[in-house]
């Protein structure tokens, strides 16, 4: 490891802390936050070692994501999903807002609970909507909506990479919604 790599790492330990902040509070209360901050670290110098300047991503985003991804590697790895929903492809816990859950004309909570309508990443991490989303989306779209959804990424995030306004992207991502609600 180079001294420019080693300072990336010292650097980048606010995001780790910010990663593991944000995962903790949506799983159980029986993961630590230090060892989602440990694996985060993992995936810090992974992304320090990996990162190439040449193609004008900056190293936060690139970091965020690579931090991310070794967390919840790490959570799978070690049984804190289950086998059922490792299988789906689907996320343990999904937060959902009141508004979304009646958004598609149900009049009660009850009847949402009884027939719960599959949310937009659940569509997209399913076998066969794969083949859907390619066909309802072109290139940027798509793309926006893999960087979103499936890995997690900020709109600030995906403003950086793609050279836009991140209030672009939220109408964007607004858009990607609206399609998929179609």
């Amino acid at each position: 490891m180079t001294r420019k790599q080693a300072q990336l790492v010292i650097d980048g330990q606010k995001l780790v802390k910010y990663a593991a902040s944000g995962l903790k509070c949506i799983l159980p209360k029986s993961i630590e936050r230090d060892e989602l901050v440990g694996a985060g670290n993992l995936g810090l110098v992974k992304a320090a070692l990996k990162f190439d300047l040449s193609r004008g991503v900056p190293f936060a985003a690139y970091a965020k994501i690579r931090i991310r991804g070794e967390m919840l590697d790490h959570l799978r790895n070690n049984g804190h999903v289950s086998r059922r929903y490792r299988a789906k492809g689907v996320p343990e816990a999904t937060v959902v807002s009141f508004e979304d859950l009646l958004s598609d004309g149900r009049t009660s909570i009850g009847e949402t609970l009884e027939n719960p309508a599959p949310c937009p990443l659940q569509v997209a991490e399913s076998e066969d909507a794969a083949d859907w989303i390619v066909n309802i989306f072109d290139g940027r779209d798509r793309r926006i909506f893999e960087m979103h959804y499936h890995d997690g990424m900020t709109q600030e995030m995906i403003a950086a990479i793609l050279g836009i306004s991140p209030s672009r992207v939220c109408q964007l991502v607004s858009d990607i919604r609206a399609k998929v609600r179609a």
